[in-house]
């Protein structure tokens, strides 16, 4: 290499590492100053302009989260607004539901009118006062001419979500209904009866909807239940009648078997007699059945056996013996005073056993009679008799009958006389507000007559099995008879005939009847008076007619029935809107949710390429700066390669 003194190649070269060094140095101390990977554009371009994106939209993120809890916010409000007014209707609907009842006087509707009138009077203050931020929010102003109004809820344009709200005022919400186009006044309908129901059907949409006809239903009670179904309302319902003539019908031929009375079985005891010590022992049978399975004993001695003792002091001393000894269902009885009856009540036979007889002399002595036969005289030997003169009571036999809905029962004694039987009659039927009129006539027999002319089903059954309880009973048709004999089960079953029944009738009107604007299509089917069938369809108008609910008068029941039907659909209009302000909260809740979400990971990855690594770049910095060290150390040495040349020179 030459040895030049004008130009240092060495000292250049050192100078150039020392200078990059230096800068090496700066960069790092402006990175771990600043915590900033990138400073200026030059520390990385591209990633300058990523970083300055995702910040972007992390400042963007954040005003969106603001937003959608503004958003909560005014929706809270005008839902808390709107259930204020929902409290309101309510009480406007029990208003309702109290003048439509007929107890009320006119003084009385005129006291609740006023409170519904104080009642639309604060529903329209709280519609005008409503207000978020200083923007009204239910009085129909709020947003576009639809009512919505678009929430910002991203970082990027477009990104908005829309809340609509309502006008709740008073005046604004309420019913929205449709008339037909010229509605029938007088459909007819044909009444129920005992036999069959009537029918009515109006089909909406496609959807059927069945009215059954009862007898006992009245205009009113299809007039409600035509009004209550859903989307129509006003239908009247006005009610004829067609008069009834009695039915009649007849049962003949009564009679029952008698029943036996009972005959009480008796036996008679004489001739006692006992010395001194000397006693007469007997066994009554006191079994409850009389078959001899409990044998009563009774001793006799010689002091109740005395003879000069009187009647009544032997049956104080008879009656004591049968205590001791449990004897309920034989009673004895002192006869004269040397014997005694035994007597039992219920008719079954009686046992009785003289057992034994001791004593000294002549001993003891006695005799037994049975059904009032010859005495049977006694000694020391057993003896037994048995008394079968009684008989048990036996029953009498019955005809049960039931006539309609009603049961009774007759015995023998019931057809004794016309008047008895009638008089057995009058317990179950023949009341003031009966339908059924049940007569007796000669012979055993009744007459049964539905003064309404309905069907009266007649049964009988006969409880026993002599051939001498019987029943006739006229058929169904009139044409013939059923016979009924004694056998415990035969029935019979018919109707009353030659009645007419007296028919309710109704007919409908269509003219003054409103529709839910949604309704596309109506028709009813129905049985007309003289059974035939009609099915027609109802053309709907196209006008629409709007009741709202400053419109509601309460001064008469029809107004007051009106305005429950009214209340119920503002009601469920707000109710409606409250679902849907509802939905948009908790869709606000999941968007700030989501929000939180995205922008957490916009500023994890912001991060990665815009803040420093202290750790990585406190690492350069140190190169650096031993590197600037040595570098102006090279420099100081590669600045005194020159002075060579002097050596050369001297």
């Amino acid at each position: 290499m030459a040895i030049t003194i004008n130009t240092n190649v060495t000292a250049m070269t050192a100078q150039r590492n020392l200078n990059s060094a230096s800068s090496s140095v700066a960069d790092s101390m402006q990175k771990l100053s600043s915590g900033l990977r990138i400073n200026s554009a030059k520390d990385d371009a591209a990633g300058l302009q990523i970083s300055n994106r995702l910040t972007n939209q992390t400042n963007g993120l954040n005003v969106a989260m603001r937003n959608a809890n503004d958003g909560v916010s005014m929706a809270q409000t005008a839902e808390g607004a709107m259930q204020e007014s929902t409290t309101i209707m309510e009480r406007m609907r029990e208003l309702a539901l109290q003048s439509a009842n007929g107890s009320n006087s006119d003084k009385d509707r005129e006291a609740m009118q006023k409170e519904m009138g104080e009642l639309q009077s604060e529903m329209n203050r709280i519609a005008d006062t409503t207000s978020f931020g200083g923007q009204n929010l239910l009085d129909g102003s709020f947003g576009d001419k639809d009512g919505k109004t678009s929430f910002q809820i991203g970082a990027n344009s477009n990104e908005t979500q829309s809340l609509g709200l309502m006008d709740v005022s008073a005046h604004a919400i309420g019913r929205d209904y449709k008339n037909l186009d010229a509605g029938p006044a007088a459909v007819e309908v044909k009444g129920g009866t005992s036999t069959g129901n009537g029918e009515f059907s109006l089909d909406i949409d496609g959807t059927s909807h069945d009215v059954a006809i009862t007898k006992d239903m009245t205009a009113d009670d299809l007039k409600n239940k035509l009004n209550n179904i859903d989307g129509v309302s006003n239908i009247g319902v006005d009610e004829t009648t067609t008069p009834a003539t009695a039915g009649t019908t007849s049962v003949s031929g009564l009679a029952a078997k008698a029943g036996t009375a009972v005959t009480a079985t008796s036996a008679a005891v004489t001739g006692l007699a006992a010395d001194t010590d000397a006693t007469i022992t007997f066994e009554i049978d006191n079994s409850a059945d009389g078959d001899g399975s409990d044998m009563k004993t009774i001793t006799l001695n010689s002091t109740i056996l005395t003879g000069s003792q009187t009647n009544g002091e032997l049956d104080t001393a008879l009656q004591t013996a049968a205590t001791n000894a449990g004897l309920t269902n034989v009673t004895l009885a002192a006869v004269g005073t040397d014997g005694f009856s035994l007597t039992r009540a219920d008719g079954k036979d009686v046992t009785i056993n003289h057992q034994k007889d001791d004593g000294t002399g002549t001993g003891a002595t006695a005799s037994i009679a049975v059904d009032g036969g010859a005495a049977t005289t006694v000694g020391t030997t057993q003896a037994t008799a048995t008394a079968t003169g009684g008989t048990e009571a036996v029953p009498g036999e019955t005809i049960d009958f039931t006539i309609g809905d009603q049961s009774i029962s007759f015995d023998s004694t019931d057809f004794a006389t016309q008047q008895d039987l009638q008089d057995k009659l009058d317990t179950v039927f023949n009341a003031a507000d009966s339908n059924i009129t049940v007569t007796a006539t000669a012979g055993g027999a009744f007459e049964i007559t539905s003064n309404d002319g309905s069907e009266v089903k007649v049964s009988a059954e006969l409880k026993g099995t002599d051939a001498g309880t019987t029943a006739t009973i006229e058929t169904a048709d009139g044409t013939g008879t059923v016979a009924l004999a004694g056998d415990g089960t035969t029935s019979g079953d018919t109707k009353t005939a030659g009645g007419i029944e007296g028919e309710k009738s109704f007919t409908v009107d269509f003219s003054a009847m409103k529709l839910d604007t949604d309704i596309e299509s109506i028709e009813y089917s129905t049985k007309k008076f003289d059974d035939t069938d009609e099915t027609s369809a109802l053309t709907i108008g196209t006008a629409t007619t709007t009741e709202s609910v400053a419109s509601l008068d309460l001064s008469t029941a029809e107004g007051a029935q009106n305005a429950i039907d009214v209340l119920d659909a503002a009601m469920e209009q707000i109710d409606e809107k409250r679902a849907e302000i509802g939905a948009f909260q908790n869709r606000m809740n999941h968007t700030m949710s989501n929000l939180a979400n995205i922008n957490e990971n916009v500023n994890a990855s912001n991060s990665r390429i815009k803040d420093v690594d202290f750790a990585s770049e406190t690492i350069n910095m140190t190169k650096g700066q031993i590197l600037q060290q040595a570098g102006t150390s090279i420099l100081a040495q590669a600045k005194q390669i020159p002075q060579a040349a002097l050596s050369l020179l001297g």
